[in-house]
């Protein structure tokens, strides 16, 4: 895009417009990010846009991978967001919106959102331990996909970071948060904006936000984590990585459904 497609998206959300930012568009609207920091994809620096003044960091459930859908999860929330006012009452009624529990959706790759006041975050990966079996099945799984993908024209050189891709049979892990105190750290990032958590991760030490609603200026960013825009039925039935997935989420589609409803009403798209 460059830096003056950038600033265009910049101007027009100050000057009152709308951004709907999901997964790697939340990465892109904040402040800094941390993504796969220490591992084969690291990418870490300051973002132009900064509509969330703090730190995007993911993958928060990986290992990640950009050619197969290995990263895939069904992620876990709950909704800090209660005002129902425009919603029907008869369609939440015994849904995950009434009962204010969990819910789940289709995450891959996407981060959590970690204000700068609350003190220096320190990341760290919690793996999950595979036995041999299931690592053998995984490179089978690996082997077969790269092997369709060989057909498949992919318009980027076949370079150091994609070979690392390829490579990537990392046990999956999730995400582990702690604080440590640091005063000059809290100081960092425009205190000034207004940021309100409408979702926040379970599972994860602190809860910490995966979807938030920012006032840009005259205007309104909301960003998310999860990939809350997919049902179970958007998803590849074919796809090794995706069965699970589906069988896990499919039960809250209706949930989703009112729930992406809702944000595209935060952002005036509704």
């Amino acid at each position: 895009m460059g830096p003056a497609g950038t600033k265009q998206i910049h101007d027009y959300v100050i000057e009152g417009g709308s951004y709907l930012g999901l997964c790697a568009g939340a990465y892109f609207a904040s402040d800094y990010i941390e993504f796969d920091k220490n591992g084969p994809l690291e990418v870490c620096g300051e973002r132009y846009l900064k509509f969330y003044p703090g730190l995007c960091v993911g993958p928060v459930y990986g290992p990640f991978n950009y050619i197969t859908e290995m990263g895939a999860r069904p992620a876990k929330f709950t909704f800090d967001d209660q005002d129902h006012s425009n919603m029907n009452e008869s369609e939440i009624e015994g849904t995950s919106i009434q009962k204010c529990s969990e819910f789940k959706c289709y995450f891959n790759g996407g981060g959590l959102f970690l204000p700068y006041n609350k003190g220096k975050p320190v990341v760290e990966k919690v793996y999950e331990e595979r036995n041999m079996e299931t690592k053998i099945n995984i490179e089978n799984k690996m082997k077969a996909n790269l092997k369709l993908e060989e057909n498949i024209v992919i318009d980027r050189k076949e370079d150091e970071v994609s070979l690392k891709e390829k490579e990537n049979i990392e046990n999956p892990y999730v995400l582990t948060l702690t604080y440590q105190e640091d005063a000059e750290w809290c100081k960092k990032g425009d205190n000034s904006i207004a940021v309100q958590v409408l979702a926040r991760y379970q599972g994860i030490t602190g809860n910490p936000a995966c979807i938030v609603k920012i006032e840009v200026g005259k205007g309104t960013a909301v960003l998310s984590g999860p990939h809350i825009e997919y049902d179970s039925c958007s998803l590849d039935d074919d796809n090794v990585y995706l069965k699970f997935v589906k069988d896990e989420i499919c039960s809250y589609d209706h949930d989703q459904n009112l729930w992406f409803s809702q944000l595209l009403k935060h952002v005036g798209l509704l």
